[in-house]
């Protein structure tokens, strides 16, 4: 038992060393991407930030989508003349 939590704390003591050489490595890289290429980093940090909530925006935009689909007057009119057609074309074959 009292190796498997010395395993258990070896095993975080890596991770935090992990995490510790990469956000220093991350740091050093944004800085020198900001001193030599500040638009490129400030874009590719800009994206990084974002893409978690990509889902979630694409969801939205599918919705407001389909809110303007309906209210579009051009789609109504569409709508309305095909369903016109459709229901004269239906009649004159009965």
């Amino acid at each position: 038992m009292k190796g498997a939590n010395m395993f258990k704390l070896f095993d975080e003591l890596l991770g935090l060393i992990g995490y510790a050489i990469a956000g220093i490595l991350g740091l050093v890289l944004v800085s020198v991407g900001f001193t030599l290429y500040p638009i490129i980093t400030s874009i590719i940090l800009g994206l990084l930030v974002i893409s978690p909530f990509v889902p979630t925006l694409e969801k939205m935009l599918k919705h407001l989508e389909a809110r303007m689909y309906k209210k579009s007057l051009t789609i109504k009119l569409t709508e309305e003349t095909k369903r016109s057609f459709k229901e004269g074309f239906n009649k004159a074959f009965k």
